[in-house]
């Protein structure tokens, strides 16, 4: 059937069984427009009068077609409820973003009398795990145990959903290892809660136990979940994940997998070609997730696209009737403080309809470092601090921030803040892959066997890009000492002194890659830019924030990361 075109007038009226089946399969086809013409002649033709199955069957069709509050006008003229009417409701309300309504119909639901089942619980609790309601989630929970329905597939998959929104990841990964009939949306769901938990390391085991084990074949959200776990990876573990990554992208293009429009946003860190999969998608009456919609806020965040940021942030309540989640709130404050908005992503954190996160002040801490803004830090610090106080990074951007202001006894006092409470700053280091040993340079680093040739070759580096009018951005040294000793400084950084193995070990002409624990400093950044021309060499630094691909002198990240 054609959506777009209507339905003829009806000569006669139907019965109430041809209705029933016409509106099931306008559900289906989620055909709106259809179904409410059709709800039209049921009225006139008088069929609806105390007709309780074709109540039903209308309050499924708009609830399946996402128009709730029409659906809840017919469901509350319905005197006997039963429990297909009930789910039906529980459903619409938790998978239109609505819910509370959900829970508040389950209860109600119970007080009626009427029992709870197997299609009931998994959108119950749902909605428990999208509010993070762990106390009544942990109720829903034993009302399932009672029930003795915690190993139906549906329902087991939606337990471990909510224990991975409820960041229990010991509980998700218990209820997993117990349920006797796994599905994909199982698997899928392990591995999206590990690396939205931080656990990108066993996001990587479960996908793999999946690889091995289980006979079923991974998707395209599988590969949206287990690919930003191999860029999450600690410095350390990411040139492995690099390979792991390759192999997993390698086996999408044997796959054909890789016209998956979702899939696309995953693989591709650019925010325009993001955008045009998003249009795409919706061209195609494929509506986003909340993944989908993560994925292209980050990729605007990363290409400095702010006007289309804000556009796809207002999007998510106007047309995909979602709420927004922290992580597109994450989003949002990222794109807007790098490129020098910090009034209104602080104005966005403060009218969050969720509660702001350590991370979330974090990331405007970082956007009031790059701008400074140190009242503005000030702010932001406070905020991290109190719902993070081990979070080191915070305390150290602070003091960087204090220290590009020659502000050296607010350094010393943030300093001694952190020997106080025990906390340690991690050094600055890279790490690079030479004939499969990986080697790691902290800054100023002379431990390697080769530390005359690397320091010899800097210091050729050094001449050629003073030659090419290189000037050094000392502000990048946060040490109170004199100028020319932080010119000095700035060579000892440890990518660069990573960059000097590579090209001493590795054959003309070969890309390096590098991977750095901390975020790239400017100067570095400039270094890296003028060595790939002057060398022709291709240079992929991945630092904390993002991929870096330095070629000819221009950088990937347009200089904005």
């Amino acid at each position: 059937m054609n959506g777009s075109s209507t339905l003829r007038p009806l000569k006669f009226p139907l019965a109430s069984l041809q209705c029933g089946s016409l509106l099931q399969t306008l559900a289906n086809a989620k055909c709106l427009e259809r179904g409410r013409q059709l709800h039209a002649h049921v009225i006139v033709s008088n069929v609806l009068l105390d007709n309780t199955y074709l109540r039903t069957k209308l309050c499924a069709m708009y609830a399946v077609c996402g128009n709730m509050p029409d659906a809840r006008l017919l469901f509350d003229h319905v005197i006997l409820k039963s429990s297909f009417l009930w789910n039906i409701m529980i459903r619409g309300y938790a998978c239109s973003g609505a819910s509370g309504e959900a829970l508040l119909l389950y209860r109600q639901m119970l007080s009626f009398g009427t029992r709870a089942d197997k299609f009931t619980y998994p959108f119950v609790v749902k909605a428990c795990g999208d509010l993070i309601v762990e106390e009544i989630g942990r109720r829903v929970h034993c009302d399932v145990i009672v029930n003795e329905l915690q190993w139906d597939v549906f329902v087991g998959n939606s337990l471990v959903f909510m224990y991975t929104r409820f960041r229990d990841m010991e509980l998700a990964w218990k209820l997993f290892d117990r349920m006797p009939k796994r599905d994909l949306i199982t698997w899928n769901t392990m591995i999206s809660g590990y690396v939205k938990n931080g656990e990108p390391g066993e996001a990587l085991k479960v996908f793999f136990k999946l690889v091995e084990e289980a006979e079923l074949r991974a998707d395209a959200l599988t590969f949206v979940s287990v690919l930003p776990a191999c860029a999450d990876l600690g410095a350390s573990q990411q040139i492995a994940a690099l390979q792991v990554g390759t192999c997993i992208h390698a086996f999408l293009i044997r796959n054909r997998s890789l016209s998956d429009v979702v899939l696309g946003t995953a693989l591709l860190d650019i925010g325009k070609d993001a955008i045009t999969l998003l249009s795409q998608m919706k061209e195609n009456g494929i509506k986003p997730d909340e993944v989908t919609i993560t994925s292209v806020l980050s990729a605007c965040s990363h290409a400095g696209l702010v006007e289309e940021g804000r556009h796809i942030f207002n999007q998510i309540v106007e047309e995909f009737s979602m709420n927004p989640k922290v992580e597109h709130y994450a989003c949002m404050v990222d794109l807007l403080g790098r490129a020098g908005h910090l009034d209104e992503a602080y104005k966005l954190l403060k009218n969050m309809t969720c509660k702001p996160t350590a991370d979330l002040w974090v990331a405007l801490l970082s956007a009031c470092r790059i701008h400074r803004n140190l009242n503005l830090a000030k702010i932001a610090a406070r905020n991290a601090f109190a719902l993070k106080p081990k979070g080191v990074g915070s305390y150290i951007s602070l003091s960087n921030m204090y220290a590009a202001e020659k502000r050296w006894e607010d350094v010393e006092m943030v300093r001694a803040i952190l020997r106080n409470r025990g906390l340690k700053k991690d050094p600055g280091c890279s790490f690079i892959e030479f004939d499969r040993v990986i080697y790691r340079f902290l800054v100023g680093d002379r431990s390697h066997s080769q530390s005359d040739s690397i320091y010899a070759k800097l210091g050729e580096l050094r001449n050629l890009v003073k030659e090419s009018g290189y000037v050094p951005d000392t502000s990048c040294v946060l040490y109170d000492v004199e100028e020319e000793a932080k010119k000095k400084m700035l060579w000892d950084h440890s990518e660069r002194l990573a960059i000097a193995f590579s090209l001493i070990n590795t054959a003309e002409g070969m890309p390096i890659r590098i991977i750095k624990n901390l975020r790239v400093c400017g100067d570095c950044h400039t270094v890296t830019k003028l060595i790939s021309k002057l060398v022709r060499r291709d240079i992929i630094v991945r630092d904390a924030r993002r991929f870096h691909h330095f070629s000819d002198g221009i950088c990937s990240c347009g200089d904005f990361w």
